[in-house]
């Protein structure tokens, strides 16, 4: 399956920068690695997590990364500061609970299909339908247009 990137300058992405390419033997920070220890994980993930949310492009990403949920791709590591909703075929983290509230979430591609709604059902940014209007940041302004207003 294939679909419509949203497009944006790779420029603003802080993943695509040089400083943060992965090489042989060291993955970039939001790549998901099987061989490493949880401590490891864990601090790795924060970093990524900081960059993303630092990041211009961050709601472009988010936009993204939500497409794929819906179509129900899994995409592997961290985008726009977490895990996909979608469920991986091997053991890698994923976005299995509301960031909010901590509840089980319903994967966009399983309630977009379906007429029925759930308070847990997942609208995007990891936040359940409950969290969702209080906690995105689709509430406050896109920094990536005010970034290419101001410039």
């Amino acid at each position: 399956m294939t679909l419509q990137e949203p497009a944006t300058p790779d420029e603003l992405q802080v993943c695509r920068r040089p400083e943060h390419r992965a090489s042989p033997g060291r993955p970039n920070v939001w790549e998901t690695t099987l061989r490493e220890m949880p401590k490891e994980r864990k601090v790795r993930e924060h970093r990524a997590r900081v960059l993303c949310l630092g990041c211009p492009a961050l709601d472009w990403c988010e936009e993204r990364l939500a497409k794929y949920e819906t179509a129900g791709i899994y995409i592997d590591g961290v985008v726009a500061a977490r895990y996909s909703d979608v469920a991986p075929n091997r053991n890698a983290p994923w976005q299995a609970t509301c960031l909010g509230c901590g509840r089980d979430l319903v994967p966009m591609h399983a309630w977009k299909h379906q007429r029925r709604r759930t308070s847990r059902d997942h609208l995007g940014e990891g936040y359940c339908r409950q969290c969702h209007p209080l906690m995105s940041r689709t509430t406050r302004q896109n920094r990536l247009t005010k970034y290419l207003k101001d410039t």
